[in-house]
């Protein structure tokens, strides 16, 4: 119910950061860091600015790439050229994948693991250790790599090394590191001091990653491994005094799945993820019981998990990033809700930009653009009646989705169990013309509505509710609200010219058919001549309105063929207005001429409605005719994404 989508993947070693919309997150991956040589790696992104990006490789290596300038910077702590090198004879050690943290405090704040942590407060132009050697320094376990025949000097094996780093988000001098020989150390004077906080009865094993809880700063997670001594035993541990006692919480987990990473929600405490070897869980009582999240994702290693406002972001062994777009439904569930008959969620807010692009080889597909709602039914099939109202704030209906629609492509089929209407955030459709195409206009939908509060209400039988939803401008667009109003307001008109335009179409045609019955009924008539006179002459009328109103273009060819009718350009101009911002001078210029344009033919449309036919229609009362009607139009449904 929940899918995952594969935004990056890659089969070579290189550099990889996926970043957010509004360029301030930013998630690496072990093994992606490609310097010369390099097929080892950690990556190190602010969560604030990610202009600067950190990679690593074996030995210590490390550079600062400027995407800015595209210039990257050699700032190894400690130079030595340790290829080779026993290790109990270097001055530091590092991790084949050692740990690189910029500091969410402090963006000029590096911290790197080897066996001791070293920080800089300058982006890496000076270090000096942060603490002493963090690791149990077992010299057994320390030496040449490889076993007696060939030496290993690349640094894979090297041992006793710092793994892990976090720095608490409520203090920036609370710090934890987990290293690779099993322990858990913890400062909170920034380095000054150190306490060995490792969780009680552990032997070997490898403090994989640590997690402070977002909403209690003494509390930490870790995720503990010890498969790569032949135990593939599940270990999650939880403190909630800053590592003095710990619990251990794996109930659900399934036997013989080693933990990777535990991550907990920052906006609804106790909803906590955590990535196995084989996939993701999630627990809503604080680890008390996990359950198997999502279905969709496949059977992979899941290495890192970072919730980045409202999306979940998984990084997998395979060399792929999944999101889950949407954590909205997790963070509001309760067991209640699945007896109720009907259950409508807050969406998140909505995010006015473009639609979804196509996926590169290889990547998966953007989420569905607009406000994506999701409600869950604990019965329903497709004969459930059910219907979606999104309304502004003074309750007037914008746009209507119905499982009631008479066209197929436009029904809603709920389901049971968890299910999604997405609205594009554009009014009513316009009055639609079957086989044409306006060339420039907007696909579906009328105009795109303002940033600003709107709700959804639901309705099934004798349930309903409503939900607020927050519309939000492109974070990349600094033009001024009012500016946009302008131009919106500009939109809804240039759309409500086309609802016009196109009833008036769609009532001449059938007045024009009507007309065309009415002569073949009058042939018996005593004023037959009158009336086929001038019922000739208004059809005659009618034809050469129609293409004055309406183009004949079908498709995306024969645009070039067929001549635009008033309702093309309106069209034309719609996408014009709504392809920028603010409004320019002569898209205010065009729509001045084209409501000339309109009012001359509006006043014509009127002329054969109220006077021509009505004329028509006293010489079929005078012959004892039926007459001709001016038919009230239905409105097309709405399409259904």
């Amino acid at each position: 119910d929940y899918p995952y989508k594969l935004y990056s993947g890659q089969q070579d070693n290189s550099s990889v950061v996926i970043r957010s919309r509004s360029d301030d997150f930013a998630i690496g991956v072990r093994d992606w860091w490609d310097g010369p040589g390099c097929e080892s790696a950690n990556v190190g992104v602010g969560p604030k600015e990610s202009r600067y990006v950190y990679g690593g490789c074996y030995q210590g290596l490390i550079n600062e790439l400027d995407q800015q300038s595209g210039l990257s910077r050699d700032i190894m702590p400690w130079p030595s050229m340790n290829l080779t090198e026993p290790s109990d004879k270097t001055k530091y050690r590092f991790n084949w994948t050692a740990p690189i943290h910029v500091s969410r405090h402090d963006g000029s704040v590096i911290y790197h693991g080897g066996n001791v942590l070293f920080r800089s407060t300058d982006r890496g132009q000076t270090w000096a250790p942060a603490s002493p050697d963090l690791t149990k320094n077992d010299k057994a376990r320390q030496g040449k790599g490889g076993g007696p025949i060939t030496n290993e000097g690349a640094g894979g094996e090297v041992y006793g090394t710092i793994f892990a780093i976090h720095e608490s988000p409520h203090d920036a001098r609370t710090i934890y590191v987990g290293t690779d020989d099993g322990l858990v150390q913890l400062t909170r004077d920034g380095g000054a001091t150190w306490t060995n906080v490792t969780p009680k009865g552990l032997t070997d094993g490898l403090t994989n990653e640590i997690e402070v809880s977002p909403h209690d700063p003494a509390t930490v997670w870790v995720a503990y491994r010890t498969d790569r001594l032949g135990d593939p035993t599940p270990h999650i541990f939880k403190s909630g005094d800053y590592g003095r006692t710990w619990t251990r919480l794996v109930t659900g987990l399934r036997d013989g799945e080693p933990v990777r990473v535990v991550r907990e929600d920052p906006v609804r405490r106790d909803l906590v993820y955590a990535g196995t070897e084989t996939g993701a869980y999630l627990s809503y009582n604080g680890g008390q019981r996990w359950q198997p999240f999502p279905s969709a994702l496949p059977v992979v290693p899941v290495t890192d998990l970072e919730v980045h406002e409202t999306d979940l972001v998984a990084s997998t062994e395979g060399r792929s990033f999944w999101i889950m777009d949407d954590l909205s439904v997790l963070r509001q569930h309760r067991d209640s809700l699945l007896t109720m008959a009907a259950h409508l969620y807050a969406p998140r807010p909505a995010i006015l930009a473009g639609g979804p692009a196509a996926p590169a080889r290889g990547a998966g597909r953007n989420p569905s653009p607009g406000a994506s709602v999701y409600y869950r039914m604990a019965e329903g099939d497709s004969t459930t009646a059910i219907t979606f109202d999104f309304l502004d704030t003074r309750g007037n209906v914008l746009r209507t989705y119905s499982s009631k629609d008479s066209v197929v492509t436009a029904r809603l089929r709920p389901r049971k169990g968890l299910n999604v209407v997405t609205w594009d955030l554009r009014r009513a459709t316009p009055t639609a013309i079957t086989g044409i195409v306006l060339f420039g206009a907007p696909g579906s939908g009328g105009a795109r509505v303002s940033p600003g509060t709107y709700s959804v209400r639901m309705t099934m039988g004798s349930v309903t509710q409503t939900q607020p939803l927050q519309v939000q401008q492109d974070p990349r667009i600094t033009v001024p609200v009012a500016v946009i109003a302008q131009r919106d307001s500009v939109a809804n008109l240039l759309s409500e010219r086309i609802r016009e335009i196109h009833d008036a179409v769609l009532r001449l045609r059938d007045t024009k058919g009507q007309v065309q019955g009415a002569l073949l009924r009058a042939r018996e008539a005593a004023n037959v001549d009158a009336i086929n006179t001038a019922g000739k002459g208004l059809v005659t009328r009618l034809e050469t309105m129609d293409p004055r109103l309406t183009t004949k273009a079908s498709n995306g060819q024969d645009i070039i063929n067929f001549a635009n009718g008033i309702n093309g350009q309106y069209g034309f101009l719609l996408g014009q207005v709504e392809g920028n911002p603010e409004l320019t001078k002569a898209a205010r210029e065009r729509l001045a001429e084209l409501e000339r344009e309109w009012s001359t033919i509006r006043a014509e449309v009127d002329a054969i409605e109220q006077v021509e036919l009505p004329a028509f229609n006293k010489l079929l009362l005078e012959g004892q005719v039926p007459g001709v009607s001016t038919r009230k139009l239905v409105k097309a449904p709405a399409p259904i994404s």
